[in-house]
């Protein structure tokens, strides 16, 4: 048996003093991992809550909670909407 577990992954060079140049890898090959989409939304909610609830909101804190609401949009399916901010969550 191997001592290197190479499963669901890409590798261009395996083992002791191995190496590898100029090499290409695709993604996709291997198993697709599960994605909990209601535990996702949900610890989104939480994170989208604290924010909101911040008192001293970092120029970051807002970065953030643009993209949760991207997140938002996509999980509901439309677009982004131009006019930026949404206080529902799915």
């Amino acid at each position: 048996m191997s001592k290197y577990d190479l499963r669901n992954s890409q590798n261009g060079a395996v083992g002791d003093n191995a190496c590898s140049n100029n090499a290409t890898f695709n993604m996709g090959h291997g198993e697709a991992e599960k994605l909990d989409l209601t535990s996702l939304i949900e610890e989104l909610v939480e994170i989208k809550q604290k924010i909101e609830h911040k008192q001293d909101k970092t120029s970051e804190d807002y970065i953030l909670l643009g993209h949760i609401v991207e997140i938002q949009e996509t999980a509901k399916g439309g677009q982004k909407k131009e006019t930026g901010y949404v206080n529902s969550f799915v």
